[in-house]
């Protein structure tokens, strides 16, 4: 009988189980869990923040579905080492797990190495147990520093400010999401969370966290001082010392090839561990919960026996920052083979940006786009040809960018609004 064990209790991990339970009912499977959760979803994390949601609604699976898939979760083991040679994972109290396959997900957070990190009131915004925590502290606290430039620093800023606290976002570019979106869209967004009573610090991060025990303010790169009685990180990543000095490849992360395979042939790796192999679009799984299933069903796939190989599905989610609707489908930004469409409404806080290859939408940014909105999602999704049946409702007033020529005639589209709506993600 086949010994299966993971490290982290992620979706990928998760579903990579689910696939292999398909084929093998009786392998031996171990799971150990870096929190007391089971899987839960990251992208809805910071809802718990913005209203008093029962947090059952963030969790993957439901309890029983562990013991009907007879995994064995862990969740009061700390791990020791991984013998990679003999095929063993070691915890701190010296009990030894033998593997044929081992599947790291997972793994214990670092945070930023600066001064005074350690304190209480120090939180990872991508962790249930931080938004737990930071729950518990609510009541007492009035102004939350939140450092990260992502979509979940922005939601979980959003989601401070609806529960009324004094929220200061500090990132380290010259714009929000700058790794998504232009500058256009992001001027949107920064005025309206500005309005919206979230005071945004760019160009800079936390060099130090002040206080005894508790936090009291942080300290910028530039010197500033801001008081705040928590601190959240977005920048948190995982713990690799592991998996240093052993026959496993390290290279800031974990490199794998497109079957999620390590340097290792029975060890795979997935969601957070892993390090761009050279995948287009690697980077965009850590925001897509259809991204982490897909990873997880590929390694699944392969380590029971069956062919897979990972390539980035679609990619589609919707966030509600603080009443502005913004959007993403497939891919967000410019490449040196697309060209754009954009239109741009500073008034109505409205923005519409449709990446544009051969006449054929590869993505769309959209921002307050009403009506506009399910009609662009399809046509991204479709990939299809028809995006010039969007030219009246998109170019018929007045345009900012426009740098392709519109075809004069292509048939006109029609929606299928309910398939659509079936089949969206949110963010991860």
């Amino acid at each position: 009988m086949k010994k299966i064990v993971v490290l982290g209790n992620s979706i990928a991990a998760i579903r990579a189980l689910e696939e292999i339970r398909v084929a093998d009912q009786e392998s031996e499977i171990t799971v150990f869990s870096y929190e007391a959760h089971f899987a839960y979803r990251r992208h809805l994390l910071a809802d718990l923040l913005e209203k008093d949601a029962p947090q059952e609604k963030v969790f993957y699976k439901p309890n029983d579905f562990y013991k009907d898939k007879k995994i064995n979760v862990i969740f009061d083991k700390k791990i020791g080492r991984v013998d990679f040679k003999k095929s063993r994972v070691i915890t701190e109290e010296k009990e030894q797990f033998p593997y044929d396959v081992l599947i790291i997900a997972d793994g214990a957070d670092k945070f930023p190495e600066i001064k005074g990190v350690s304190k209480a009131g120090v939180f990872s915004l991508k962790r249930l147990s931080g938004i737990k925590d930071i729950l518990t502290i609510i009541p007492v606290i009035d102004t939350v520093v939140v450092e990260g430039n992502s979509i979940a620093a922005l939601k979980v800023a959003a989601g401070l400010r609806k529960r009324g606290k004094e929220v200061l976002l500090v990132i380290p570019n010259e714009y929000l999401l700058s790794s998504l979106i232009d500058r256009d869209p992001s001027e949107i967004l920064a005025k309206h969370l500005e309005e919206s009573g979230v005071r945004i610090v760019k160009e800079n991060s936390i060099s130090e966290i002040l206080g005894d025990n508790d936090v009291k303010a942080v300290r910028l790169k530039s010197g500033k001082v801001l008081a705040a009685q928590a601190v959240m990180f977005d920048e948190v990543s995982p713990d690799l010392k592991l998996f240093t000095d052993s026959v496993l490849e390290i290279d800031q992360r974990i490199p794998v090839d497109t079957g999620l395979r390590t340097n290792l042939e029975n060890v795979f790796a997935l969601d957070r561990m892993v390090k761009d192999a050279g995948l287009d679009g690697w980077d965009d799984c850590e925001i897509s919960l259809l991204s982490l299933a897909e990873q997880g069903r590929v390694a699944g796939c392969i380590i029971g026996g069956q062919e897979a190989s990972f390539s980035v599905p679609s990619r589609l989610f919707e966030v509600d920052l603080l009443g502005l609707d913004l959007t993403f489908a497939g891919r967000a930004k410019r490449h040196a083979d697309t060209k754009e469409w954009s239109r741009f409404d500073s008034q109505a806080k409205s923005y519409v940006k449709i990446l544009v290859k051969d006449h054929c939408p590869l993505g769309a940014v959209l921002i307050n786009a009403g009506i506009l909105k399910d009609k662009v999602i399809r046509l991204v999704r479709e990939q299809s040809p028809d995006i010039a049946s969007l030219r009246d409702c998109l170019f018929e007033d007045s345009v900012d960018k426009c740098e392709t020529e519109i075809p004069a005639k292509l048939p006109e589209v029609t929606d299928n609004l309910q398939a659509l709506a079936e089949n969206r993600e949110g963010v991860s």
